[in-house]
């Protein structure tokens, strides 16, 4: 691309641009490039026609050279949510990191708000903060490490299986009545963790399975059938 400094002569002459159609180009071109980066299915389809289209819009305004060209730029009101789809293009295809830089450098040269809005958001977007529009990069991701889980209880299965048959032996191979006793309650014993822990899935299966298993779950979610 050519030079930010260089989109138009010197001695063009400056006017006010608000209702100019590069000035609508620019509007329409960001807001549809915001309503791509809110869907996801539309932003892998169309992203980079979007970008292109941000990317022609700016330098034609900025081009004009107009005499409001920097309430233009500020008046745009979502410009959050553009920066994020500008920074999201360059994860999703990487070739796209100086188009973006570039269209950055524009924003930022034509008004100081957008300095302020690239600053905030990546500040606020962890996902954002991964692309390094001045090295040319993508910065590596840092990885929380993981989180210690407990082991699945398949230890307390064993010992209510234990547990169980305990009676069994009882009844066939003790020769008092003490001893069956004794054989009865230690196999009652054993089975108390196995229904303790059946206790606590049925009533907070998310917090059972968080402990135990990574990833993200949600307990009593509606299924719907496709």
């Amino acid at each position: 691309p050519p030079p930010v400094g260089c989109l138009a002569p010197a001695a063009m002459a400056q006017s006010p641009g608000s209702g100019s159609d590069e000035a609508a180009a620019w509007v329409e071109a960001a807001e549809s490039a915001v309503r791509c980066g809110r869907d996801s299915v539309a932003f892998l389809n169309t992203s980079e026609e979007h970008l292109t289209c941000v990317y022609r819009a700016v330098i034609q305004l900025r081009a004009k050279k107009f005499s409001d060209e920097a309430e233009i730029l500020r008046r745009f009101p979502e410009k959050a949510a553009l920066v994020h789809f500008l920074l999201d293009c360059v994860r999703n295809r990487s070739v796209s990191l100086r188009k973006v830089s570039y269209i950055r450098d524009l924003l930022l040269e034509g008004s100081p708000a957008w300095a302020t809005a690239f600053r905030d958001h990546i500040k606020a977007c962890a996902t954002c903060r991964s692309v390094d529009l001045d090295s040319g990069a993508l910065r590596a991701t840092v990885v929380a490490p993981p989180r210690v889980l407990w082991p699945i209880p398949f230890a307390i299965e064993l010992l209510a299986l234990v547990g169980a048959a305990l009676p069994a032996v009882a009844f066939r191979f003790s020769g008092t009545c003490a001893g069956r006793v004794w054989l009865l309650l230690a196999g009652a014993a054993l089975l108390l963790p196995a229904l303790a822990l059946e206790w606590i899935w049925c009533r907070r299966r998310s917090a059972v399975l968080r402990f135990l298993l990574p990833g993200s779950y949600a307990a009593a979610a509606p299924r719907v059938a496709v």
